[in-house]
């Protein structure tokens, strides 16, 4: 702003001293008129004009200079200064225009000079003010001093303003008007002495060639094509360092159609020649991107170049890292691109860069490269392109990434055991499992790679390491336990994925033992140990096995007992749902008749337990089938293992031992009968006459638990209750049993009356034979003898009855037995009359009778004949 105000003072003192020549000059003038000869006026007039052309000629390049200022601003209000100044200015030019100066003269070219910037400037002001008619007009005024070649500085001035219009009207897409304008440019800096030229003027004549071209190449006639291509022709002569006549070299070439090739070729020599700065390689990187939208290929070889041969000698690390990313993201974007061709190529490039870099990628570039090459890895093994996958992946592996991170390494090392998993290539696997760090291999993830290289080549010990540490670390998430299983499953290494099975229901019992997924988990587990157990052939591992097994249910019917009574007390969810129970249930019913054949009983009795608490764990909100169908499967578990203790229990030497399984036994029982009694008038008949059976052998059971137990009350009860069974061969082994025991005569007694009044009672029906019947009454006669004389009068005539009974005939009383009882009334009779207890003798002797009457057989009424002769001798 002070430059501008110092030169318009100079412009305001140079009008004055212009306003007082010209009054001087005027009244010499005059005086020279009247004094035409006067030698002395005339020389001062002429200095007067001298110095007022003079002074006339520093105006006018004052107020262009001002002007030029002004052009500079882009504000409305500066425009309008600036075509005050120019007014001014025209006024000096007018008056210049009328000085008679030979055009020859140094006044006379000073002059032309400064008409031809005045008609420049006000030709750029005119365009400035969009009056590019005026514009035109003025260029007609300059077109006689181009001509005539002014000098360099006109010439420069000139051409620069038709340059600044021919691009202002480029830039606005006036194509037409933009190139007559630059070829005007073109002409007026064409007139400039090649030996004169300076920098400027090379500058000034490199920016008409450029923008002419690039007007020509952007209006794309064919003849406009072939005249850019003969401008280009002429920089690359002229200029070949400059990366801008390359670029306009690459313009022409997209515009005439040309291939890649011939863009790959220009490009690598702008490469080769230009010098590398931010603004070039920034530049150079952008028309590659462009050239790999055509061809990957080429861009990358063009890249290639960029790197080896020019960027690597200049020790710019940020250039370096720069460039090779680009390489990578242009090599990767493309997933098509990853063939063969392209791996060596980069194989290639990251070998050179190893030799020629003093220090290897920075962490931060080599997190972006190994991230590309992870993309192009993943979307290859995506495809199950394993081969390539792993190719990609030892890329990423290279020695310049010596700094990438324990993370990634961790990560790009996993990919490579996969792929190689993959493959088959279960070397590379363990020896790329082995090169990694504790830290990588102690992850979940590479764990489970590992094993499924163990499982794959029969490695025990790594896949038994592999699972313990992923259940070590796995936290909450057995997701990679569950993938080992599928893996297991898919190979065919049934054990291993029972192994794994193992591990993750105890991780899920220890993390969510509410999960919905724990019968699912249960029902496999148990599905593979019985596959185990099936193909298992030696003794050991059968043992082993159905220990796991049984195991396996017991986890199974303990998890579901405690949902039902975390049902009951808080929760509201079902993680054991009806069809599970049932599964669980018939499935370990089914495996304890299979060990009661094959295995041990105490692995039975374990079996149905768990069978016992599945069917416990059912909803009690069932339907009435529902409650039977479960009833009857709980009777034929208890009667089961009812059985099964009873067995273990006469074998048991130990007193203490034997007397705790029959309680077992007991309980068995009291369930039973519980269950019956729940359910009993829902049954059919069909079932109940099947079931009956099962309850007389449990009553049996029961009795043998009493007797052992000393639980001798107990007995008659049990009698007693084996009237609902009405089953002949119950009340014989329960008569059996009391007499082989050590029960007192007062229980054995009381137990068979029972027997006894319960037969007669269901006399007739089959219930129980009478030769055991009288067995049974025989031994009561014998107790009765010693004991109790009324009870034996009982038993008397309990026999009477049975032996008179008509719906005996087809099964009579047996006689021998009948005979027997006479001959013992008959002597008990001769007791009483020793005795002098005649009352007794008669009765007795009486029973006696009665009892020989019945005898059937000739012998028999001999024997009674003879009874009766002795009764009345002794009477």
């Amino acid at each position: 702003m002070e430059d501008r105000l110092a030169t318009n003072t100079a412009v305001s003192t140079l009008e004055r001293r212009l306003s007082l020549l010209a009054s001087t000059a005027k009244t010499l003038h005059e005086t020279l008129l009247e004094k035409p000869n006067d030698p002395d006026l005339l020389g001062r007039f002429q200095e007067c004009q001298q110095t007022a052309e003079k002074s006339a000629s520093q105006k006018e390049n004052l107020s262009l200079n001002v002007h030029h200022e002004e052009l500079d601003l882009q504000d409305r209000k500066e425009e309008k200064i600036a075509g005050k100044v120019f007014e001014r200015a025209a006024l000096f030019h007018e008056k210049l225009s009328h000085l008679d100066v030979p055009a020859d003269s140094d006044e006379g070219r000073g002059c032309e000079k400064l008409v031809g910037e005045f008609l420049a400037l006000r030709m750029f002001l005119a365009w400035k003010q969009s009056n590019l008619s005026a514009a035109d007009a003025l260029y007609q005024k300059l077109v006689p001093i181009v001509e005539k070649r002014p000098e360099t500085h006109t010439a420069e001035r000139v051409a620069s303003v038709l340059l600044e219009i021919g691009k202002g009207l480029l830039e606005h897409n006036a194509l037409d008007a933009s190139i007559k304008w630059l070829q005007r440019a073109h002409i007026a800096v064409s007139v400039i002495d090649p030996d004169l030229i300076a920098d400027s003027a090379q500058e000034l004549r490199l920016g008409v060639l450029f923008n002419l071209g690039k007007a020509y190449i952007t209006r794309k006639t064919n003849d406009d094509i072939e005249k850019a291509g003969e401008l280009i022709d002429v920089m690359m002569d002229d200029w070949p360092m400059r990366i801008v006549v390359y670029l306009q070299r690459m313009d022409w070439i997209e515009a005439s159609g040309k291939g890649s090739g011939e863009y790959a070729k220009v490009l690598k020599k702008t490469i080769a020649v230009v010098q590398i700065t931010d603004t070039s390689l920034k530049t150079i990187i952008g028309k590659i991107h462009s050239l790999s939208q055509k061809s990957n290929k080429l861009a990358c070889e063009c890249l290639d170049d960029l790197i080896l041969r020019r960027i690597t000698n200049l020790d710019r690390d940020e250039w370096i890292e720069q460039t090779f990313v680009t390489r990578l993201w242009i090599t990767v974007k493309d997933s098509a691109n990853v063939e063969d061709e392209v791996l060596v190529g980069l194989k290639e490039l990251l070998d050179g860069l190893e030799r020629q870099i003093t220090h290897n990628l920075s962490p931060k570039t080599t997190h972006c490269a190994q991230a590309l090459l992870w993309k192009v890895s993943e979307a290859a093994n995506i495809q199950r392109k394993y081969d390539s996958s792993l190719k990609w992946c030892k890329l990423a592996l290279h020695n310049v990434f010596s700094k990438a991170g324990e993370n990634n390494l961790t990560k790009i090392a996993r990919r490579v055991i996969l792929c190689s998993i993959e493959t088959g290539n279960y070397d590379e696997a363990k020896t790329t499992f082995d090169a990694m760090s504790q830290a990588g291999k102690d992850n979940p993830t590479t764990r489970y790679l590992a094993f499924k290289l163990a499982i794959r080549t029969g490695d025990t010990a790594l896949a038994e390491e592999s699972l313990r540490k992923i259940y070590d670390t796995v936290g909450k998430d057995y997701t990679a336990l569950y993938a080992c299983v599928l893996d297991a499953q898919q190979v065919g290494e049934k054990k291993h994925a029972h192994d794994a099975l193992r591990y993750v229901l105890q991780k899920v019992e220890e993390t969510d033992p509410e999960s919905n997924n724990v019968p699912i988990l249960y029902r496999c587990n148990i599905a593979l140990s019985m596959t185990e157990l099936d193909t298992t052939k030696e003794p050991s591992q059968n043992t082993k096995a159905v220990g796991d097994l049984t195991v396996a249910f017991e986890n199974a019917a303990k998890k579901a007992d405690e949902c039902r009574h975390r049902k009951v007390r808080k929760s509201s969810e079902v993680v054991f749902t009806v069809l599970e129970l049932d599964w669980f249930s018939r499935n370990a019913y089914n495996l304890a008749l299979r060990s009661i054949e094959e295995w041990c009983e105490r692995t039975s009795l374990r079996l149905l337990s768990t069978c016992l608490k599945f069917i416990s764990a059912y909803p009690a909100d069932q339907d009435t089938g529902s409650k039977v169908e479960n009833g009857i499967r709980l009777l034929f578990c208890r009667y089961l293992s009812a059985c099964l203790s009873a067995e273990l229990a006469r074998r048991e030497d130990n007193i203490e031992n034997q007397e705790d399984t029959y309680l077992e036994v007991w309980k068995h029982v009291a369930e039973f009968r519980n269950t019956w009694r729940a359910i009993e008038e829902n049954l059919t008949d069909t079932q109940k006459n099947d079931l009956r059976d099962k309850y007389a052998t449990m009553l049996i059971l029961d009795f043998e638990s009493a007797i052992c137990r000393k639980e001798w009350d107990t007995l008659s009860s049990i009698v007693k209750e084996a009237e609902l069974c009405n089953k002949e061969f119950l009340y014989e082994n329960l008569g059996d049993m009391v007499l082989r025991s050590k029960a007192p005569d007062k229980y054995v007694v009381a137990v068979l009356q029972a027997i006894c009044k319960s037969a007669i009672v269901d006399s007739g029906s089959g219930a129980t034979r009478i030769t055991k019947l009288s067995n049974f009454l025989r031994c009561q006669v014998q107790i009765a003898l010693v004991q109790d004389s009324k009870l034996l009068e009982e038993l008397v005539q309990q026999v009477l009855k049975l032996a008179r009974d008509p719906r005996r005939e087809s099964e009579p009383y047996p006689q021998g037995e009948l005979h027997w009882l006479a001959a013992t009334l008959w002597n008990r009779s001769v007791d009483f009359q020793c005795a002098t207890d005649n009352e007794n003798f008669h009765k007795f002797a009486e029973y006696a009778l009665s009892v020989a009457g019945l005898l059937r057989s000739d012998w028999g009424r001999e024997y009674l004949k003879g009874l009766q002769e002795r009764y009345f001798k002794m009477e």
